[in-house]
């Protein structure tokens, strides 16, 4: 269909010509008439006219009559078919509005419109598939997810539950082969230390060179573990759907749950988190690490991500290491979980990066300047060396090289 408002102003424009030529033809019929009425009347002497004279005249006048009469029959007609043709058209475009409405209704209809709330009705479905997700959602624990009630709350319960009576699992690669962990928790009020927590209770007896203390002052208490010497060299791994740990329950540093940890010092320990987390804690004491320099070349090594990197396997060297890190596992054992926060390392190629988390944090990646000694800091719970251009060597030290 063509725009109605070109139609109707075509129709105007050739209604207003029409106009002017059947006005224009009835004016000529007019003088003609006049002409003749003029003929057929004595004009003060002038010449008359014979009756044949007469009648001839009347007949061509006649004539014009008919012609016009034919033109103005022939311009009606035309404009007839135009006004039918156009009523054929607004009676489409009648039919067509119908059917606009009808499947707007019908549209409405299967929508829920004004209803909305019809089991029948998309809107009315749709309602009903939203309940049930947010009823899956509760049940899943999502978005708290860490809820005793839920599904996932469950799940971690029961994770960090004895199984079997063979205790609760220890974590991915430990450093060590059995980790001394915990098998309690206690609540301790605000009262005592500014806020609640639960703190880790501990299995009697405790490892070779560590003993009990008395953290609040009453008897022996497990919750408290004291070293004859120092911590150095102990890793410490803390589950918990806490984000964050203390290590002594009036210190005010927080560490990350989740991953291996190097401890230091020779302060009492005391594992804690706030009251409405669970906790199991593993610890793993000192491994025997090389006391002298050593070279260790890189490997192309198989990512998670399909692709291949060139980074230092540990298979074959003294360090305890494991080849799943945080961000996923890798085709070898490049992550060095041993406790070599104080070494120091030194390549004599160029972009050789150090990334002692595993993880994406830039804080804990760093180049190595070639033909520079670098003294690792703590803490190194996924330790790797890698390179993204060329096969490369480092060596590594106990000691700061002369």
């Amino acid at each position: 269909m063509t725009n109605l408002t070109d139609k109707f102003t075509l129709f105007e424009e050739q209604s207003a010509a029409q106009h002017t030529e059947v006005v224009s033809f009835l004016s000529n019929i007019a003088n003609a008439l006049s002409t003749l009425n003029s003929r057929l009347v004595w004009d003060n002497g002038e010449d008359t006219f014979t009756q044949a004279q007469l009648a001839y005249l009347a007949l061509l006048q006649l004539q014009e009559i008919k012609n016009s009469n034919d033109s103005i029959v022939t311009y009606l007609g035309d404009l007839t078919t135009t006004i039918a043709d156009m009523a054929e058209d607004v009676s489409d475009i009648h039919s067509r509005l119908n059917e606009i409405r009808d499947n707007t209704l019908a549209t409405a209809v299967a929508l829920g419109i004004p209803s909305g709330d019809a089991t029948t009705t998309a809107l009315g479905r749709l309602s009903t598939i939203e309940g049930y997700l947010h009823a899956i959602n509760l049940a899943t624990g999502i978005p708290s997810g860490d809820a005793t009630t839920t599904m996932l709350g469950r799940l971690a319960t029961i994770e960090n539950q004895t199984r079997c009576g063979c205790g609760p699992l220890p974590p991915t690669s430990p450093p060590c082969d059995n980790p001394y962990i915990s098998d309690g928790v206690y609540f301790v009020p605000s009262i005592f230390i500014g806020g609640d927590v639960n703190v880790a209770a501990f299995p009697d007896p405790p490892p070779s060179g560590v003993t009990f203390g008395t953290e609040f002052g009453i008897g022996v208490d497990d919750t408290e573990l004291q070293t004859a010497t120092d911590w150095e060299g102990w890793q410490v791994y803390v589950e918990s759907d806490a984000p964050n740990f203390q290590i002594g329950t009036l210190e005010t540093a927080r560490y990350p749950t989740g991953q291996w940890l190097e401890l230091h010092g020779d302060n009492n320990l005391a594992f804690s988190v706030g009251s409405m987390y669970s906790i199991t804690v593993y610890l793993c004491p000192p491994t025997t690490l090389p006391s002298e320099c050593a070279f260790y070349s890189s490997s192309v090594v198989a990512t998670p991500w399909g692709n291949t990197t060139l980074a230092v396997d540990w298979t074959d060297s003294p360090f305890t290491s494991t080849a799943t890190g945080p961000t996923g596992t890798f085709g070898a054992p490049i992550f060095c979980t041993s406790p070599v926060g104080s070494w120091w390392v030194m390549t004599e190629d160029s972009d050789v990066f150090m990334n002692r988390s595993g993880g994406d944090s830039h804080f804990d990646v760093e180049g190595l300047t070639p033909s520079v000694w670098r003294q690792i800091t703590s803490p190194t719970p996924y330790l790797h060396f890698y390179s993204n251009t060329a096969p490369f060597t480092i060596e590594m030290c106990p000691t700061e090289p002369e």
